[in-house]
């Protein structure tokens, strides 16, 4: 029997640990409306222009190529799906400017990685980089840097219906311990960047881009394109939802006992790219109760295919939304 899985957050419960307890949130009046509103009409599947992927993978990795000598750095498979990582170290920093022209970057004290992932539907780049400041940049400028560093080496293919539609910008804060009782300052490692997808006006769930800066020196420390794949829209074919009562069925299969303090906070259709496809999926953002909140994340997420013959892979998704932000980095 094939075992499926929750996602929530980061933990991942194995069908055996599940119940059918969950009524209550199941057949709520106002959730199986919500439910109703999307789950009735049939939708389009859309298969993926790998061709076109292939050019934008190729702008990456030029643009990698520039910043790691891959012929100097080690390499490994990391499992069965074609997985590479790369690994240099560096004893110095050389700067990565987000434009063409030359930045400064900041002097590292000592040796560091430079990291380079490959996956099938995504790339990393990342300088382990460690270079508290006390300086910081404003929001939506930082946004902006990134957004045309983006856009100026097409690491995403932008159509009339495919493209980048909000974001928000994250700071990784550090404090430098002193003597007591003085508390230490607050110093800032990075200021990240992460853009979000749309697709016919729907957000496609688990499609991230990922910049990260340096605070003084605005050079780049990390890009991540993370299953952001073009889409061949000549290519859409319709299916059936899944009957409603299916889709209640799996919710109500997604709870265990432990979590009936969970509420669902709000639904939402989205997209969702597989390695092949992008397919309907049905968000169900939840929250749990303030006084629980210590032993169990306040926000989970748990995500339906709408389409009755497509299933989401949870390895995919595991990857998708388990990438938690470190808890230092603050809105």
């Amino acid at each position: 029997m094939r075992v499926r899985s929750i996602i929530l957050g980061s933990i991942f419960l194995p069908l055996m640990y599940f119940s059918s307890f969950c009524e209550a949130l199941a057949l709520d009046a106002s959730f199986r409306s919500d439910i109703d509103k999307i789950v009735n009409d049939p939708v389009k599947v859309y298969d993926l222009d790998l061709v076109e992927n292939k050019l934008v993978f190729e702008n990456i990795e030029k643009w990698v190529k520039r910043h790691i000598d891959l012929q100097k750095a080690s390499c490994r498979s990391l499992d069965h799906r074609e997985s590479v990582q790369c690994k240099l170290e560096v004893r110095e920093n050389i700067s990565i400017p987000y434009a063409d022209a030359d930045v400064d970057g900041v002097v590292s004290p000592s040796p560091f990685n430079i990291y380079f992932d490959k996956q099938p539907r995504s790339r990393s780049f990342h300088k382990a980089l460690w270079v508290p400041t006390q300086k910081t940049q404003d929001k939506n400028f930082i946004a902006d840097l990134g957004k045309k560093f983006i856009q100026r080496n097409r690491f995403v293919a932008v159509t009339n219906n495919d493209d980048i539609f909000d974001f928000f910008v994250l700071s990784w804060k550090s404090r430098i311990i002193r003597e007591e009782p003085r508390a230490g300052d607050t110093y800032t490692i990075l200021h990240r960047a992460k853009y979000f997808r749309r697709f016919h006006d729907l957000e496609v769930i688990n499609s991230k881009q990922i910049v990260d800066f340096h605070p003084a020196s605005l050079e780049i420390i990390s890009y991540k394109s993370i299953m952001w794949t073009p889409i061949d829209e000549s290519s859409g074919k319709y299916f059936p939802y899944l009957p409603i009562e299916e889709v209640i069925a799996q919710v109500d299969s997604f709870f265990v006992d432990e979590m009936e303090d969970y509420k669902i906070a709000e639904v939402q259709l989205a997209w969702y790219q597989s390695d092949y496809q992008i397919f309907p999926v049905l968000v169900i953002h939840t929250q749990r109760s303030e006084e629980e909140e210590q032993l169990y994340p306040m926000e989970q997420t748990l995500l339906v295919s709408l389409v009755k013959d497509i299933r989401i892979d949870e390895d995919e998704v595991a990857n998708a939304l388990s990438r938690r932000e470190p808890q230092n980095l603050q809105q």
